[in-house]
């Protein structure tokens, strides 16, 4: 038999990985697993597209856990995968915070997680070095290295949005420093409001930041997809980059790797305001289609991602799958000090189109793209929202 398994935003060589743990499948099963990835954005489309019209999943589907996984939960598009883990012994593979995003009043219905994930600042340390600047301790700090660089005739922020969501993370930052670390959650749980100043303040901050130039002219036409951001790094025409790990750097320019210094993004002044961390404790969770006609079969295939081939075959790619041993089997610096900055955060924050039901995340993306692009103004894209917000929710 065949099961089908999607994936999203996996590189060439994490998908050599899933083609290693598919054979390895095969050789003990009979059975062929046909793995398949493409780009992060449409993939999510394509299951919102499929959930919605109710049409059949792929047997073994990959997505970010969160609000989207929910919505798949409560419209029957994926089974309760509880059972298969505790009768498999799996129910502690990972660390606790990954089975946790995996589940849903009690039950488990994804598993999984190619690598824990956090958005710190990279930056060009040869260039801070040559310019005289430190790693900011604060949101003023930042604007007197991004004003410095910008005298010089150097983008301050390396910024591909033509996807969307990485320009929300500048914004989703600034909503957390500026605003709080509860402005968020309360908002999403209707004990708040996108209305809320606080998301204003951090809105005019980020169109502050447009006009001042620390972003790449047309930055919302450029495209991460094809490393448009990372070809500004690599030519030093931009300085800092936000994102969730530097691997893809480290596959793909090695020379230039060693220039990288990481740190958090910084503090508010004063120091109010959150000191969250965006990111996620696994990432990349796999959940078993309804319609899948032998969930056994991709149950099994499954148990696979817990292998030696596939934990070892990521670590060595630079990720960390949420598991202990892989945690402690990091040696590359940039990475010890990303796992550190996780480790010392107040919080994890969830990114926003994972925290948020489907509509709501969707909505999120394309009003920080619009606000970046001055198409609209803070205060239009936060009625958006506590629209959209209502809408969902009701109230």
């Amino acid at each position: 038999m065949t099961i089908e398994v999607a994936c999203a935003a996996f590189n060439e060589q994490q998908q050599a990985v899933m083609a290693a743990i598919a054979q390895e499948y095969h050789d003990a099963t009979g059975n062929t697993a046909e793995v398949s990835s493409m780009d992060s954005t449409p993939y999510k489309d394509k299951l919102k597209i499929l959930v919605a019209a109710g049409d059949a999943l792929p047997d073994v589907f990959m997505h970010w856990a969160g609000g989207p996984m929910i919505s798949y939960i409560e419209a029957g598009a994926c089974i309760d995968l509880t059972d298969y883990i505790k009768n498999s012994g799996l129910e502690d593979f990972y660390i606790p915070s990954t089975n946790q995003i995996c589940s849903y009043n009690g039950r488990q219905y994804a598993f999984g997680g190619v690598t824990m994930g956090a958005e710190p600042m990279y930056y060009n340390a040869e260039m801070f070095e040559k310019y005289g600047l430190e790693e900011p301790k604060t949101i003023s700090d930042l604007e007197a290295i991004c004003d410095t660089l910008v005298e010089n005739d150097i983008i301050p922020f390396a910024l591909a949005n033509a996807g969307k969501w990485t320009g929300t993370i500048y914004y989703m930052y600034l909503v957390d420093r500026l605003g709080g670390p509860n402005l968020l959650p309360d908002a999403a749980a209707r004990t708040g409001s996108f209305l809320d100043e606080g998301f204003t303040v951090a809105g005019n901050k980020l169109v502050e930041w447009v006009n001042k130039g620390y972003f790449p002219d047309g930055c919302n036409g450029l495209n991460h997809s094809n490393n448009e951001d990372l070809q500004l790094l690599y030519t030093e025409q931009a300085c800092i980059w936000l994102y969730p790990g530097a691997v893809k750097i480290k596959n793909d320019n090695p020379e230039f790797y060693t220039k990288l210094g990481v740190c958090p993004f910084p503090a508010a002044d004063g120091g109010e305001g959150g000191k969250s961390v965006l990111g996620s404790p696994g990432s990349n969770f796999f959940s078993i289609s309804s319609n899948c006609a032998h969930p056994d079969a991709a149950w099994e295939f499954l148990t696979y991602l817990t292998s030696d081939t596939f934990i070892d075959g990521m670590i060595e790619l630079g990720n960390t799958p949420p598991v202990q041993r892989a945690i402690d089997a990091q040696e590359d610096p940039l990475t010890r000090e990303l796992l550190d900055i996780m480790s010392g955060a107040d919080n994890i924050q969830l990114y926003w189109d994972q925290y948020l039901p489907p509509a709501l995340g969707e909505a999120h993306k394309t009003t920080v793209q619009q606000l970046i692009g001055l198409e609209k103004t803070p205060e239009e894209i936060n009625k958006i929202m506590e629209d959209a917000a209502v809408e969902e929710y009701g109230k």
